[in-house]
């Protein structure tokens, strides 16, 4: 991780929720499609936005699911 270039993506952040959001997509994105760092960055997503149930299941299907099933459909 280019130290440089994250500081300059959190520097453009204005909100702390923005810039905890980009820590956890360059902590864990890196990782994917590994389901265990999907379901940790859907969680950490989760707990910084404080969603309500509703509002995490349509963004874990809209942004998350995906990696979830490409890993499972390579393996046949």
């Amino acid at each position: 991780m280019d130290l440089v270039r994250l500081a300059k993506k959190l520097l453009k952040r204005k909100t702390r929720r923005g810039r905890l959001n980009v820590l956890i997509d360059e902590l864990l994105h890196p990782k994917f499609p590994d389901p265990y760092y999907v379901m940790l960055d859907t969680y950490m997503h989760y707990l910084v936005e404080e969603d309500t149930p509703k509002e995490f299941w349509r963004k874990f299907i809209r942004y998350n699911l995906k990696h979830l099933m490409s890993r499972h459909r390579r393996k046949y």
